[in-house]
C-alpha cells in the first residue's frame, strides 16, 4: 500500500512517501496517481476512510503552540515550532495510523469506486433570477458567482449508518423539492440540458440479483405482482408494499397500513418469500463481525435493531452498486458529459443538446455492473423539467 503525506498537509519542509516498509522524503507537492493521501480529493482519501471506520487521528500535533500558529496559517510548519523529538514521535504515530486505515479490504476496493465517482463531479449552474425567487432555505445552500456557477457539491459518504450519502457543502440537492429544480441551468446555456439517469427499482433489484435472479424485467414491481398472483393490488400499492418490507416494517404494522387491500397478511408472506428476505437475513447474521453487520461488499454497518438488518444491508449495497454503474457511465462518456449531482440512485449530468441522442444511444436502457455480472435497468430523462414543461 502506497501513502503520500504532502508537506503542505502535515506541516513539514518535505513530503513523505510510504511504500510498504520503505519510508522516504520527497520534494513532490502533488500526490502520485494511486497513492493514499490526506488531501481534498475523495479518491484514496485517508481522512474519509478514517471517518467511515470511526478512527480518530491527528494530522497535526495536538499542541497549544500549533493551535496558536493556526490563527495565522491553516498548516504551520511543525518542524520549525516544536522540538525535533516531538515532531518525530508525532510523524511515527501518524504513519502507523495511516497504515491501519488502509487495512480494511472494503475501503481499499469498492469504497474507492464511490470516491472516484465523487471526484468527477463539476460545478452546477443556476438561473440567478429564479434563485432569488426561492425561499431562504433553498438560497442558503447555494453559493454562486455572478454568472450563476455554484460551489461544487461535496458529499459525505461515510457518516450514515446505512451507507447512504448526504451533502456536506454546496447545493442541498438531496433535500431540495423537485419543484425547485427548474432553477438549474446548463453550462452551455440554452444549447445544453441537464439529464437524469435513474435506476429502476434499484433496491428490490439488488436483493433479487443477490438471490440469483440475474435476468429481471424493466418493471420489477408489476412482474412480482404477476408472479405472486396479486392481481387485485395496483402497481402503486405493490411498490409501497415491497419497499415497506425491505425497510423492515413488522407484519402487524404492514397489515394495518394495507388493511384496505385483500389479504394483506398473505401478501406480506408472499412478498417476503419472493424477495428472499429470510435467506438474506440469515446471511447477514452469519457474516456479522464484532457487532457490525456488513453489506454485500463487506462494508461494516452499525445496526442494533434486527428488524432493520435487511434495510441497512440493502440500502448500503445499493449505494455501492449505483456508484459502480455510474462511474462506468462517466468514464465511457467523459467526452460529452459534465457530472454534477448524485441523488442516491440517480445521476445528473450536463450535456450539450447536440450530444443528447448520442448519450442516450450509448446508455441504452441499462448499466452494466461488473461486480454482479449483470445489467440494471435505467431511465434517462430531463432532470429539471417542471410538470408544466412536460
Amino acid at each position: 500500500m502506497s501513502i503520500f503525506l504532502s508537506s503542505q498537509t502535515v506541516g513539514l519542509s518535505r513530503s513523505i512517501i510510504i511504500e510498504g516498509d520503505n519510508i522516504t522524503v520527497s520534494d513532490l507537492d502533488e500526490c502520485p496517481e494511486g497513492f493514499w493521501h490526506l488531501d481534498e480529493k475523495a479518491y484514496f482519501s485517508l481522512t474519509r476512510v478514517a471517518a467511515a471506520r470511526s478512527i480518530k487521528f491527528d494530522v497535526l500535533p495536538s499542541d497549544p503552540r500549533i493551535e496558536w500558529w493556526r490563527q495565522w496559517m491553516p498548516i504551520p510548519r511543525i518542524d520549525l515550532i516544536l522540538p525535533k523529538k516531538t515532531v518525530s514521535t508525532h510523524i511515527k504515530t501518524l504513519i502507523e495510523n495511516c497504515r491501519k486505515i488502509t487495512v480494511d479490504s472494503y475501503y481499499t476496493a469498492q469504497y474507492q469506486i464511490q470516491n472516484r465517482l465523487l471526484d468527477t463531479f463539476q460545478n452546477a449552474n443556476v438561473d440567478l433570477h429564479l434563485l432569488r425567487q426561492q425561499d431562504d432555505n433553498v438560497i442558503d445552500s447555494f453559493s454562486s458567482d455572478a454568472t450563476g456557477r455554484c460551489t461544487r457539491i461535496d458529499y459525505d459518504n461515510y457518516g450514515s449508518s446505512t451507507g447512504r450519502m448526504s451533502v456536506k457543502s454546496g447545493p442541498k440537492i438531496l433535500t431540495m423539492s423537485k419543484e425547485h429544480r427548474h432553477i438549474f441551468r446548463s453550462a452551455w446555456g440554452p444549447n445544453g440540458s441537464l439529464l437524469s439517469i435513474d435506476y429502476n427499482a434499484l433496491e428490490p433489484r439488488v436483493i433479487m440479483t443477490l438471490m440469483g435472479n440475474k435476468t429481471l424485467p424493466a418493471d420489477i414491481y408489476s412482474s412480482i405482482g404477476e408472479k405472486l398472483q396479486l392481481t387485485h393490488t395496483s402497481r402503486k400499492t405493490l411498490k409501497l408494499m415491497i419497499l415497506a418490507i425491505l425497510y423492515g416494517m413488522a407484519r402487524k404494522n404492514f397489515i394495518v397500513k394495507f388493511m384496505s387491500e385483500q389479504d394483506p397478511d398473505v401478501s406480506y408472506d408472499k412478498i417476503r418469500d419472493a424477495l428472499g428476505v429470510k435467506d438474506i437475513l440469515a446471511r447477514i447474521k452469519q457474516e456479522m463481525r464484532e457487532g457490525f453487520i456488513q453489506n454485500h461488499y463487506g462494508r461494516p454497518l452499525s445496526c442494533d435493531n434486527e428488524s432493520l438488518y435487511v434495510n441497512h444491508f440493502t440500502q448500503s449495497t445499493a449505494v455501492d452498486v449505483a456508484c459502480e454503474g455510474f462511474l462506468n457511465l462517466v468514464k465511457d462518456n467523459g467526452d460529452i458529459i459534465r457530472p454534477v449531482f448524485m441523488l442516491h440512485d440517480e445521476l445528473v449530468v450536463d450535456v450539450n443538446n447536440s450530444d443528447i441522442d448520442k448519450l442516450k444511444e450509448r446508455i441504452g436502457s441499462s448499466l452494466y455492473i461488473p461486480s454482479l455480472a449483470t445489467s440494471f435497468h435505467v431511465t434517462t430523462k430531463v432532470f429539471n423539467a417542471r410538470k408544466s414543461d412536460q
